[in-house]
């Protein structure tokens, strides 16, 4: 032995934990939660985990583009979405609760162009385009005449 800290202790294999799928959609909701509570540093504490937890998890890369939009983090917004497009491409024919995950995603990636650069791209006005088009009209929002 060398007297190293490695060769006196193997180090152990890394676990490989699978959360249920009630363990994840707490962990789910206690990012929203701390999101919403504008504790965003325990957020992106989870966020990352989860991320660990589950490799290309569109909902963990979704949460931690969410966390960057509320923080400002303009640069790390584009990363999360530019990922997220790569694992999980926005389906225009998907279900509501995806319909309305890929509005979000729109309007985060046009919003992140714009403040990063001051200006909208082709991508970032397509975003812009996809976001308006798909935004219901509220009721009493359409004018009178």
């Amino acid at each position: 032995m060398d007297g190293s800290p490695g060769a006196l202790l193997p180090l152990p294999e890394p676990a490989t934990t699978r959360l249920t799928p009630r363990e994840r959609d707490y962990l789910l909701l206690s990012i929203l939660v701390r999101v919403q509570h504008l504790r965003f540093d325990e957020a992106q504490v989870l966020a990352d985990a989860l991320a660990q937890l589950s490799a290309d998890d569109p909902d963990a890369e979704f949460a931690r583009a969410v966390i960057a939009y509320r923080r400002g983090d303009y640069e790390a917004v584009r990363e999360c979405l530019t990922r997220l497009d790569r694992i999980d491409p926005a389906d225009a024919t998907a279900t509501a609760r995806n319909e309305d995950r890929a509005r979000i995603r729109s309007f985060m990636k046009a919003r992140a162009s714009f403040a990063l650069t001051g200006a909208l791209d082709d991508e970032a006005r397509a975003s812009l385009d996809y976001y308006l088009r798909r935004t219901p009209r509220h009721a009493g929002a359409a004018s009178e005449h």
